[in-house]
C-alpha cells in the first residue's frame, strides 16, 4: 500500500510509544481513526487487508504490553508510581477525560503545564483496571 493514511500514522505512534502508561490512549486513537476510515469511505482490497492486520496487531499490543505506572510529568520509568509515592487521576478537559499517573512531587508541575477543568484521584477499582 503506497498511500499514507492518517490511521497509519496513529498506528505507528502506538507501536513506537515507549511510555506504557500512554500506550492505551495511542491504541485507542489508532482504533478510532481506523473505524472512522472504514465508516466514511469504501476501502480497496489492499487497504482492507492492511486494516485487518493493523487491528489484529493493536489487539495483541494492547494485551501484551501491560501499562507501567510511569509518571506523566517526569516520565521516569525507573521510578514507578506506587501508592506510596503518587496516584492515578482523572483529568477532565473541555474535550475529553484522560487518566494521568503522577508522582506526588510532580502533581503541581503537571497541573501548571496542562489545561484541565477538574482533576480527581481515581478510586482503586478504576486505577487497577487501567
Amino acid at each position: 500500500m503506497k498511500e499514507n493514511y492518517e490511521w497509519m500514522k496513529l498506528y505507528e505512534a502506538a507501536v513506537l510509544e515507549p511510555n506504557s502508561a500512554i500506550l492505551p490512549d495511542r491504541i485507542e486513537a489508532a482504533q478510532n481513526a481506523i473505524g472512522q476510515r472504514v465508516i466514511t469511505l469504501a476501502l480497496d482490497e489492499a487497504e482492507r487487508h492492511s486494516v485487518v492486520k493493523t487491528l489484529n496487531a493493536l489487539t495483541v499490543l494492547k494485551r501484551e504490553r501491560r501499562p507501567l505506572r510511569v509518571c506523566h510529568q517526569c516520565l521516569d520509568a525507573h521510578d514507578q508510581v506506587t501508592s506510596l509515592n503518587g496516584k492515578t487521576f482523572l483529568a477532565k478537559t473541555a474535550v475529553a477525560e484522560v487518566t494521568v499517573t503522577l508522582h506526588t512531587q510532580c502533581i503541581a508541575a503537571w497541573a501548571d503545564t496542562n489545561a484541565f477543568q477538574v482533576i480527581v484521584p481515581l478510586r482503586k477499582s478504576h486505577a487497577a483496571g487501567r
